[in-house]
C-alpha cells in the first residue's frame, strides 16, 4: 500500500487518516524516521517498547544447558 503526502511549512507532513488508523496512532504518539540505504522507515517506538515489556522474564526459569 502507498500513500502520497505533501511536505508543508516547517517540514510538516500529515500521516493519512487510514494509515494512522491501521497503525493505531493517536495525537501525542511519537514516531521515528530511519534512513536505510535508499529507503526511509517510519518506526513507532511505543511498539518497540511493548515488545520488550511483553517478553520481559520470558527466559526466566528455562534450562538452556
Amino acid at each position: 500500500m502507498e500513500w502520497k503526502v505533501k511536505v508543508l511549512e516547517k517540514g510538516r507532513v500529515t500521516i493519512p487518516q487510514e494509515l494512522r488508523g491501521r497503525l493505531g496512532l493517536k495525537k501525542g504518539d511519537e514516531v521515528k524516521f530511519l534512513l536505510e540505504g535508499g529507503a526511509t522507515r517510519l518506526v513507532m517506538p511505543k511498539l518497540e517498547e511493548d515488545v520488550v515489556e511483553r517478553t520481559k522474564g520470558v527466559w526466566r526459569g528455562l534450562n538452556l544447558s
